[in-house]
């Protein structure tokens, strides 16, 4: 009887330390659906990019800065990134009463890539905003240049869920050559391929040689019918079955002296547009642009100077006042969040939104030596 008793007595407890230690095992042990952004650096831009030549004349003053050398002190632009995190569900929901950390679903995210496919794709959209960034600097500055194709990816916000295909093209993957026999044609641009398939007008299957997360592969893909005359990007795509490419090229000026390298960067993604072009405007023309300044700088930038918005304003918003940046230039997109954040964190760092290049470099000649 004494036995039921303790039986009764410490049945309801042990049920319930099963229970938290099985509750505590999955909070903190079990694979997150979560990942949470947090803030990362913000640090001077011009350690990412170099002109090869320093050693020639460059640009005249294009907008009425004032030379380094009678400036008290040299600024800098800032560029900012955030960390993204994959942390076990307990330090997910932590996150939740962190205002500086904002918690997503992980698929909202990565899209259904791993974490590897995910760098990999956020490295490529980092190498066209270089591009970019070169272009529409060589643009604003008018310095002929032309594009050099490099490579060519099948786009990576295509929207593959048939991706177990053995013979199938997906998001990421890089193009490397057309096969004929054991005979390699290389591929380095939509052009290419529209080449190869004017020249077999009657194929039905092109074998193409891909590179995927590393791998060399061999894919024979099923052409689509075509009954156009003429071919273009969006054909050549309907042909592979695929939704589009990303094409990677090296811009190059015709002067040697303008020519711009980038440095290597565990950074990704497409957020550092607008400060690389800068950046690049800065180290290629006289004096200064910044004036002196601490100038924190984000947006995406196309070849044509448009701006665009980012994700993870608030984290940088946060950075960026960490750095005691003086300003702080975000596309029109985020200013709404950029200036709520800026005013929660008592930050007397200036937000300025702008939609086009020549509206950032105006904002910046605006300001006072």
């Amino acid at each position: 009887m004494k036995m039921n008793n303790l039986e009764i007595q410490y049945k309801p407890i042990l049920k319930t330390a099963f229970i938290t230690i099985a509750v505590m095992m999955v909070l903190l042990y079990a694979p997150s659906p979560f990942v949470v952004i947090k803030p990362g650096i913000a640090v001077s831009s011009h350690s990412f990019v170099t002109v090869v030549d320093k050693g020639t004349d460059i640009i005249g003053d294009q907008t009425d800065q004032t030379s380094a050398s009678d400036m008290e002190g040299k600024g800098a632009f800032l560029l900012t990134a955030v960390l993204m995190d994959a942390p076990n569900i307990w330090d997910s929901l932590l996150s939740i009463f962190q205002s500086n950390r904002t918690i997503m679903w992980k698929y909202e995210v990565l899209g259904g890539d791993t974490v590897e496919q995910y760098a990999k794709r956020a490295t490529m959209m980092m190498q066209g905003s270089y591009d970019h960034a070169l272009e529409a600097a060589y643009r604003y500055l008018n310095i002929p240049y032309y594009n050099e194709p490099q490579q060519l990816y099948i786009n990576t916000e295509s929207a593959s869920a048939e991706s177990e295909s053995a013979d199938k093209l997906l998001p990421g993957d890089r193009i490397d050559g057309i096969y004929k026999e054991e005979q390699i044609t290389p591929v380095k641009s939509v052009e290419d391929i529209v080449i190869w398939l004017k020249e077999h007008d009657k194929a039905t299957v092109i074998e193409l040689q891909v590179e995927r997360e590393s791998e060399l592969l061999r894919l024979t893909i099923d052409l689509a019918g075509n009954n156009e005359q003429d071919y273009n990007d969006i054909i050549i795509a309907n042909q592979l079955g695929v939704d589009g490419f990303k094409q990677l090229h090296n811009i190059i000026p015709e002067d040697e002296k303008y020519k711009v390298v980038f440095e290597e960067s565990s950074i990704g993604g497409p957020s550092a547009g607008l400060v690389l072009t800068l950046t690049i405007i800065d180290q290629l023309t006289d004096g200064d642009l910044t004036k002196g300044h601490k100038i924190a700088v984000t947006g995406t930038i196309d070849a044509q100077g448009h701006v665009g918005a980012i994700g993870g304003i608030k984290q940088k918003v946060f950075s960026t006042d960490e750095e005691e940046a003086e300003m702080f230039i975000v596309p029109q997109g985020n200013k709404e969040d950029a200036t709520k954040k800026a005013r929660k964190l008592g930050s007397g760092m200036k937000i300025i939104a702008v939609s086009t290049l020549e509206e950032a470099i105006e904002v910046i000649a605006s300001l006072n030596n």
